[in-house]
């Protein structure tokens, strides 16, 4: 804010032996408009600012936790623009509440902060590391076995880890003795050929995924006696790697298709 103060100029003819009061008076006058000038003048530094800090309160949150995005600088009368994964908010917060994280929105998070008194406009980034949720199976089946009241108790023999040309995921496919039952264990496809990460993943109720699928969807499926089964959806799935190895387990998981009320308790660890 600044102050324009008017000068006006006053001619007086005084007679001589008033000249030193009238320099007086008019050194006074001036001191009193200095004084008056710089007591009204406010520097822009002094109420916008210059650059703003993100900061997290849990720079690795698991699926389904919360996590806070604050500035820790900011000026008067900012307006805020917060955008990331799915997301572009405008609001007059300087803190984005994220409740109930998905995987899907791990990555960067965008704050920009517009003042119009300032006429300024500055950002920060911050990176937001959602995790998949972390659990112990609730049960322990042998490796590579499978029980089930649909299908006879198996030992797989040969489990392979690889891309599916049909569905175009990455998938885990066990075969017993006879290469009978098949099971397969479908990775989201939008993840293409990356690694599967350890942790919770949860069943979708058919083979093919979509883009707003997560990415911890997983699908399960097997064949028995030429029929077909696949998991219904919203089942935990634990995935973990062992001595390098992907494993998959399940527990009593219930399964759709030809025979109503199947169920299955699985290991299946890459060979």
């Amino acid at each position: 804010m600044c102050c324009k103060i008017q000068m006006y100029e006053v001619c007086t003819i005084l007679p001589p032996h008033h000249s030193n009061t009238t320099m007086r008076i008019t050194l006074a006058l001036s001191l009193v408009a200095i004084i008056s000038f710089t007591s009204c003048e406010k520097k822009q530094s002094d109420s916008c600012a210059s650059s703003i800090q993100l900061s997290l309160d849990n720079d690795s949150p698991k699926a389904g936790e919360t996590a806070t995005i604050s500035v820790s600088r900011q000026g008067e009368n900012d307006v805020y623009h917060w955008d990331g994964p799915s997301l572009h908010e405008l609001n007059q917060s300087d803190k984005l509440y994220l409740t109930d994280l998905k995987v899907s929105q791990r990555g960067w998070y965008y704050c920009t902060a517009d003042n119009i008194d300032c006429n300024t406009s500055i950002s920060d980034s911050i990176y937001l590391d959602v995790q998949l949720a972390q659990e112990e199976a609730a049960c322990a089946p042998d490796k590579n076995e499978a029980t089930g009241n649909a299908i006879p108790d198996v030992v797989f023999t040969r489990v392979t880890k690889g891309m599916d040309p049909t569905w175009n995921g990455l998938a885990l496919e066990a075969y017993g003795e006879y290469g009978y039952p098949p099971f397969e264990v479908l990775f989201n496809s939008y993840n293409g050929n990356k690694e599967p990460e350890d942790g919770v993943y949860t069943t979708i109720g058919i083979m093919s995924f979509n883009m707003f699928d997560e990415p911890d969807a997983i699908s399960v499926s097997f064949i028995y006696s030429s029929m077909y089964f696949h998991s219904t959806e919203g089942q935990k799935v634990y995935v973990k790697h062992v001595n390098g190895k992907l494993q998959v387990v399940f527990c009593d998981m219930a399964f759709g298709g030809d025979v109503p009320g199947a169920r299955c308790t699985a290991n299946i660890t890459e060979l």
